[in-house]
């Protein structure tokens, strides 16, 4: 922390001592982003994939509906817990019964395009969606069904949703729901739920990303794309919050799809801020002193290793479990910048409970579940040698090799599997290869994965956006095939159960059943949260990974908020593998593949 102060009173002491060369060094290494005055600058590697909110499904395209576009109720991103607050609703909605929730409407708001909004644009927002979904049987032929539609439908496919009631003198809309649901709050908070003007917004077709425009309520109105080059913003001036009005006029997104060029750009200052940045680069941004780096902790986005649970039989998951190397790979495959995954739920989203008994690296006990599933039973426990020869099993581990944490997860595997008797085959291959036997694409399927790393980024924060897609029977992102008819009724139960208190016991003993017996997964690592910045301060880090630039404004990030990154260290790796590392990806860049093949396999 004291090495900011430090930069300042020797360069006060240059100033002293010779002014002409502090002016000439000053204007050779004072940051370029930092001399406008009207422009927050942004480092992007990628623009929106799809500028329509109620059908894009990654992180690039929240990034810029986010700025523009609002719903009834959004997370409160400076508060670690993620309280969901009021937006366009003016205060909480009420059950009116266990399937009816009345939405009081926030008064004298207006869109970038002049129109007023009200509850009857709220509704069209979500007859809209109800349309892409294509409810009605009524969507335009050759139209794709909206890529979001499996998060408004419940595991038999009905739509949550059955019909919503505007009511412009009383104004409320009220939704009508075809069975309770405990996370509709939540799902308002998705991006999907935003509205948008009825009056400019196609209401049988999506906005075009190329060359279309978004209507929101939101404190910036979207410019324009520029593929590969930017994206721009300027302040809405009629916002309905003027104390949550954009503190800078205009907002820019300059692209640049190379990591390490984009990262070289903070350092020049071509830009104010960058969002989660490679992790390799933290300590070089720590030790600048025009750059502020922070940490508010893990983030919610989690990746774990499935394993073919049609394939793999518990007691051969438990032993895997318990000889994954959990410390190498968070100190060498991640740098450090990991925490354990406890649960099938990470820390920060409601009702995790890492309270169950997690497994850990034990490899006498990974052996006794070898033996109990009937391998190696003649073998001494300690019999390391013979252990290492029993060639018991052979897995494949498949992965895509332009992602180098999943690539680095290779030799380890084989390594410490290796000591259960258990053979792993490298089953490297191109992205689409992997993407399409993930999610049963075009003649491959889930059959051909038996051990896997993935990630998850959340949609919302509520304990079913991870179990059900994941671990339910009919989850469409359950890529370890897991099957639990006790699971799959518990899960069903908690998704109906409104009371939050019975609810949060039901999900404990969901997740302690799922990390304590089951285990489908070797439950890997939850990533951690950081951004830089240069000449401004006030943006609102937040473990949903969410891009929120209103509150920003030029000035420092205030000293209590500065974090250390890791200090590299002169050497990598623990003797026993025989993996060389290579410089990672950071997260974002890792699990927004989870985001394209959510999106892909639509």
């Amino acid at each position: 922390m004291n090495k900011k102060r430090t930069m300042i009173f020797i360069l006060l002491g240059v100033l002293l001592v010779a002014p002409s060369l502090f002016s000439i060094e000053a204007t050779a290494t004072a940051p370029k982003a930092q001399q406008t005055d009207d422009t927050l600058i942004v480092g992007q590697t990628r623009g929106p994939v799809d500028l329509d909110c109620v059908f894009a499904w990654d992180s690039a395209s929240s990034a810029t509906y986010d700025q523009c576009i609002e719903g009834l109720f959004q997370y409160d991103l400076t508060d670690p817990d993620l309280a969901i607050i009021p937006v366009l609703a003016s205060a909480d909605g009420e059950w009116l019964d266990n399937v009816t929730y009345e939405v009081p409407i926030r008064e004298n708001v207006t869109f970038h395009d002049g129109m007023p909004f009200n509850a009857s644009a709220a509704k069209w927002n979500f007859d809209r969606l109800a349309f892409f979904m294509n409810i009605t049987g009524t969507l335009t032929e050759g139209l794709a069904v909206v890529q979001t539609s499996s998060l408004y439908e419940f595991p038999d496919g009905t739509p949550i949703i059955n019909n919503t009631v505007a009511d412009d003198v009383g104004k409320t809309l009220t939704f009508h729901l075809n069975s309770p649901f405990a996370a509709f709050q939540p799902l308002l908070c998705f991006g999907s739920s935003y509205i948008q003007s009825p009056h400019s917004t196609p209401a049988e077709d999506y906005v075009i990303t190329a060359n279309g425009t978004i209507y929101g309520t939101g404190p910036y109105v979207y410019g324009e794309f520029t593929a590969d080059v930017e994206v721009t913003f300027t302040a809405f001036e009629d916002y309905w919050n003027p104390a949550g009005a954009a503190k800078i006029p205009n907002l820019v997104y300059k692209l640049v799809s190379d990591g390490p060029t984009l990262m070289q750009g903070l350092t020049a200052g071509d830009y104010h801020i960058q969002p989660d940045p490679l992790f390799q680069y933290l300590w070089d941004f720590y030790e600048d002193p025009w750059i502020n780096v922070t940490n508010p902790g893990s983030n919610l986005r989690t990746a774990y290793l499935g394993m073919n649970t049609k394939l793999i039989p518990v007691d051969v998951r438990q032993a895997i479990s318990y000889a994954f190397d959990y410390d190498y790979v968070i100190a060498e495959v991640y740098d450090g910048y990991a925490d354990r995954l406890e649960s099938p739920v990470p820390k920060g989203v409601l009702m995790s409970d890492y309270s169950s008994q997690e497994a850990t690296t034990d490899i006498i006990k990974a052996r006794e579940k070898m033996q109990a599933a009937g391998y190696g039973e003649d073998l001494e426990l300690n019999d390391n040698s013979s252990w290492r020869r029993g060639d018991f099993l052979t897995f494949n581990y498949t992965y895509n090799t332009d992602n180098q944490i999943r690539a680095d997860l290779f030799p380890v595997l084989k390594d410490t599997l290796e000591e259960i008797g258990i053979v792993v085959t490298d089953a490297g291959m191109i992205w689409d290869d992997f993407l399409y036997r993930l999610y049963d694409i075009e003649g491959y399927t889930r059959d051909m994965l038996e051990l896997f790393w993935v990630g998850w980024i959340p949609d919302y924060n509520d304990p079913s956006n991870w179990l059900d897609p994941l671990l339910s029977t009919s989850g469409g992102s359950n890529g370890a095939q897991f099957s639990n008819a006790t699971i799959d009724a518990m899960l069903a139960d908690a998704l109906v159960e409104i009371n939050q208190t019975v609810r949060a016991e039901m999900y404990a003993e969901i997740q302690r059943i799922l990390v304590e017996e089951q285990m489908p997964w070797v439950y890997g690592v939850n990533t951690q949260n950081w951004d830089c910045f240069r000449g401004v301060k006030g943006y609102p880090s937040n473990p949903m990974g969410k891009e929120y630039y209103a509150p920003v404004e030029f000035g420092t990030v205030p000293e209590d908020q500065w974090a250390i990154p890791i200090e590299p260290s002169s050497g990598i790796g623990i003797p026993g593998y025989t993996v060389t590392f290579i410089a990672i990806f950071s997260l974002a860049a890792s699990l927004y593949l989870v985001k394209a093949i959510k999106k892909k396999s639509n």
